[in-house]
């Protein structure tokens, strides 16, 4: 009985060494947060896919850092100045900027356009306009509502068609906009890449109706501008790219698209997340992965297997038994077919406890090894128990008789 608990203490040991390790090696620390247009928010209102895209190219660059206070440990994202922003080798993303830029935003950004850098700037109705004034670009966010009777379900929801060809329209025949603004060009030079319809017009009062004198399309939803020696590309929709939209019509091939101007021929790619507006903090969450293979995962589940198997049934020690039992015939057998005799041996009692248990199990192949090798064992405790019993009973007289003699 207490091999029978010992065996069970091991084996519940090991799956829960087992288990342990199954779950350690699946839980890895994520940030996570519940911001629109945030990288870091992988729910519909994010644009965690976009980052993972750039991420996969190799060419993401992490603009987290922490700060230690005391005991405490924040992380705080990186501004615009301490980034590691080189023109000739980087880009920079900015995707639905909530807070306004500084005038060193404006300088830093100025600087790295002007010596060759990429800019994205995705806005609607935020504060782009305000960078765009800073670094010296002509183009404007309208900040006015596009409506489109080419519209998904109503017509906050334009769908756009007309494209020009560009690396960053490749494929595209039709994207689906969410509340998007327009583009004001004013520069001839400045490229218009994606247009509304010619049904399209500007809400400018909010009241979702065409009204007479609001401003008429075909509008600039996409452009392409140069500033110095390098260039800005303007959206004016950043809800294009979340996640929850990157699966409607073609929005994924211009996410797509976008990675692929960003990254290539660049070694980083930087997602602005100092000016956005968080409604709660990025916070260092665990989650559940799927690091582990599918074969290792099936290897721990047969290892859990096989110890829950041995703790509750009598068969593998069945097997076990007579495994060894076949090893130690197999001398004989040997000898046997080589026309010699074996050595007879026997215990005092006249078989040995493997060999009474072996013969017992053979006979009554139901019985529980454990409770036949219980009982052997205090038959065993028994005899012995007798034996010394009359040892010393044997003693106690031959003492008594001396003392009579004497």
């Amino acid at each position: 009985m207490r091999r029978k608990l010992r065996r069970g203490y091991i084996a519940l040991a090991l799956m829960m060494a087992t288990v342990g390790l199954f779950l350690v090696t699946m839980v890895s620390p994520v940030l996570s947060t519940t911001t629109d247009f945030s990288i870091y928010n992988a729910g519909w209102n994010g644009t965690s896919n976009l980052a993972i895209s750039a991420y996969e190219s190799g060419s993401f660059a992490p603009t987290l850092a922490t700060q230690a206070s005391g005991t405490d440990m924040t992380i705080v994202h990186m501004n615009l100045q301490e980034l590691d922003l080189k023109s000739t080798t980087d880009t920079l993303l900015i995707l639905g900027p909530s807070k306004t830029f500084s005038a060193s935003d404006g300088v830093v950004v100025r600087n790295f356009l002007t010596g060759g850098g990429i800019v994205v700037l995705a806005d609607d109705f935020g504060t782009g306009n305000g960078l765009l004034e800073a670094i010296g670009a002509s183009s404007r966010f309208s900040g006015s509502l596009l409506m489109d009777l080419s519209f998904d379900r109503r017509p906050e929801f334009s769908v756009c068609f007309n494209f020009i060809d560009d690396p960053l329209t490749a494929d595209l025949s039709r994207i689906l906009l969410n509340h998007p603004s327009s583009i004001a060009v004013n520069d001839p030079n400045t490229s218009v890449l994606a247009e509304s319809s010619i049904a399209s017009w500007l809400d400018s009062d909010g009241d979702s109706v065409r009204d007479v004198g609001e401003p008429r399309g075909p509008f600039p939803v996409m452009a392409r501008e140069n500033v110095g020696a390098g260039t800005i590309i303007l959206l004016s929709d950043p809800s294009t790219l979340i996640n929850g939209m990157v699966t409607r019509l073609d929005n994924g091939i211009l996410a797509a698209n976008i990675v692929s101007v960003a990254c290539d021929s660049r070694t980083s790619v930087y997602f602005d997340e100092s000016h956005r507006v968080y409604f709660d903090p990025v916070a260092v969450t665990t989650q559940v992965t799927d690091d582990l293979s599918f074969a290792t995962k099936m290897h721990l589940i047969g290892v859990a297997a096989v110890l829950l198997f041995w703790v509750s049934t009598d068969i593998i020690d069945r097997a076990v038994t007579r495994f060894v039992g076949l090893l130690k015939r197999l001398p004989r057998a040997i000898l046997h077919l080589l026309g010699r005799r074996a050595p007879e041996t026997e215990s005092p009692s006249g078989s040995s406890s493997e060999e009474m248990l072996r013969e017992v199990s053979d006979k009554h192949p139901d019985w529980r090894l454990g409770l036949i090798r219980h009982t052997i064992a205090e038959r065993e405790r028994h005899s012995n128990h007798v034996k010394k019993a009359a040892v010393r009973e044997q003693a106690r007289a031959g003492s008594d008789g001396l003392s009579t003699l004497d």
